[in-house]
């Protein structure tokens, strides 16, 4: 097998973490020897073992062999946080060389872990697959070089209920999920994920006009909502009012929403609030449900001056997704 091919493996397996390590990256480690997988793991969860752990922890305390690889889709932290370091673990098992995906763009490791391995004489190499790696942690990448949170946006131009099950699988793999009041007043929805199992993302609301109604269902129902407003900061049980002052209101909703710690934001509605994302150019994935059931009347949905870059079928409903040119 090819750096290629175990990498590919590092990647299937890292997948499996997503909706589940946030803010953490997803990574998958490999341990191999000539053309067979000694071992492997993947980050299972946020505050857990790490996917080098996993995977050395799997091959067991026996020597491992002076030709064996590992190979890890994201650069090996250096540091100490929830867990430590596994550069130090990765030495200390006597492993002479490692492959990585991409670079770690948290300041907390960019390149130290390498650099840390090739201190110990270990041979690294880096760049295998990259674009793949990159693609695979783009919220957490866009997290660290870009100081907000990745953005989703997600609507559709009509549907007939198929896809509600994909929908739900979508926000249990993002942190929060947003709306603006509109759709709460308008709607009174849940914002939970109810179709498939998985965890809830945090629920967030733009209220720049207006109040929300306190009998709403996100208000009411313990879970807690986010509210950012112009007037007031305050806190009545889960729910915390946030205030934001200053010209570019988006720009302090998610600046306030990094500080928080929350990595990737599913925007589903409504029109008005998917345009200002558009206009301001806070994007980074858009996904757009369409159906052949008309829904007739109502507002126009949002738009996006360029052709898809993946569309796919989903039932009878057809998906368009688009990423910034």
């Amino acid at each position: 097998m090819s750096h290629e091919s175990f990498m590919r493996r590092c990647l299937t397996l890292a997948a499996n973490g997503l909706g589940l390590v946030a803010p953490n990256p997803l990574v998958g480690a490999v341990l191999a020897l000539d053309e067979k997988i000694l071992s492997e793991g993947f980050h299972r969860s946020f505050g857990g073992p790490h996917a080098e752990v996993n995977a050395l922890a799997t091959y067991g305390d026996k020597p491992i062999p002076d030709g064996a690889t590992l190979y890890v889709n994201l650069e090996p932290c250096s540091h100490h946080g929830k867990t430590p370091p596994c550069a130090a673990l990765i030495i200390a098992r006597g492993i002479k060389k490692v492959v990585v995906g991409q670079k770690d763009p948290n300041p907390l490791v960019s390149g130290r872990g390498i650099e840390k391995l090739k201190a110990a004489g270990i041979l690294v190499e880096s760049g295998i697959l990259e674009s793949e790696a990159l693609f695979l942690n783009r919220r957490f990448n866009t997290f660290h070089t870009k100081k907000r949170p990745y953005i989703v946006l997600k609507w559709a131009e009509s549907e007939d209920g198929e896809t509600k099950k994909l929908v739900h699988r979508w926000r249990s793999c993002e942190a929060g999920i947003l709306v603006g009041r509109n759709t709460i007043v308008n709607d009174d929805p849940s914002l939970t994920v109810r179709e498939v199992y998985g965890k809830s993302p945090q629920r967030i609301a733009i209220a720049t006009s207006g109040e929300i109604p306190k009998k709403a269902r996100v208000c009411t129902d313990g879970q807690g909502i986010w509210i950012y407003n112009k007037k007031v900061n305050a806190e009545d049980g889960e729910n915390r009012w946030i205030r934001v002052s200053g010209k570019d209101f988006l720009v302090g909703v998610l600046r306030d929403i990094y500080k928080q710690n929350i990595g990737s934001v599913m925007v589903e509605g409504g029109a008005a609030t998917i345009t200002s994302f558009l206009e301001a150019g806070l994007w980074d994935e858009a996904r757009v449900i369409k159906s052949p059931v008309k829904l007739g009347s109502g507002l126009r949905a949002p738009a996006i001056n360029q052709s898809p870059a993946n569309v796919y079928n989903y039932g009878r409903d057809r998906i368009e997704e688009y990423f910034p040119l």
